[in-house]
């Protein structure tokens, strides 16, 4: 889910959300050949390579999502509060070592294909029963009261790992 967001910081365009998403990151996105943030996030969450570990916010662990080129072209996800969906927090093409030194919990070259009957069962049984969605084609825009996130502390947070390495 992609909620309105907000900004939580005018000065430095903190905040979570299509907002912050927009005010921070927007005019690098458009440079980079995406017609709007909208296109961008779709692409990247339709073709994501890496999943790794992101920060741990307040007790919520958050996961990059990283469409490779010369960039990391990198969604923040955060599973919502009642576990029924993951928001997208900020998203942005970051340099190639954003995230360098997190642990890759999943990627597309080295993981093992399973059949679809197994990934639509696994699926299923993560859903408990609820319908799962077909794509991001239109993102859900909440008002983002569920979850709250500076993005600058995550980069600095990020930042802080890989130089600690």
């Amino acid at each position: 889910m992609l909620s309105e967001g907000i900004i939580t910081t005018p000065a430095t365009n903190d905040g979570y959300g299509l907002g912050h998403i927009e005010a921070r990151h927007g005019d690098q996105i458009r440079k980079a050949g995406y017609a709007s943030v909208l296109d961008f996030i779709e692409e990247v969450a339709k073709n994501y390579e890496i999943i790794k570990e992101g920060k741990d916010r307040d007790g919520n662990q958050t996961y990059l999502l990283q469409l490779t080129d010369k960039h990391n072209n990198t969604l923040v996800v955060e599973l919502s509060g009642d576990g029924s969906y993951w928001n997208i927090n900020t998203a942005g093409i970051f340099k190639t070592s954003y995230g360098k030194n997190r642990k890759e919990v999943y990627n597309r070259h080295t993981t093992a294909k399973q059949p679809a009957e197994t990934v639509e069962a696994s699926q299923d049984a993560e859903q408990g029963g609820t319908q799962i969605s077909s794509s991001m084609n239109a993102p859900t825009l909440s008002d983002g009261k569920d979850t709250q996130n500076s993005e600058t502390e995550i980069e600095k947070q990020e930042k802080i790992s890989e130089t600690a390495h």
